[in-house]
């Protein structure tokens, strides 16, 4: 999950803007450190499994 500016870009349909964006993140170190931070405390926050887990039963109940 990409949120723009965060831990990644979001780039329209094009293969110009995504290449862009990734030699961006590459050539700054720094920004790349900061987005890959980024995307790990989404995914340990938001996106384990447990978590999914108890998401999906929570929506489950709700439906009964």
């Amino acid at each position: 999950i990409v949120r723009n500016g965060t831990n990644g870009y979001v780039v329209k349909n094009s293969a110009t803007a995504f290449a862009a964006r990734i030699e961006e993140i590459l050539e700054d170190s720094d920004k790349y450190n900061a987005f890959a931070r980024a995307s790990r405390e989404i995914y340990t926050a938001e996106l384990t499994v447990d978590i999914m887990t108890n998401k999906y039963i929570s929506i489950y109940k709700t439906l009964l």
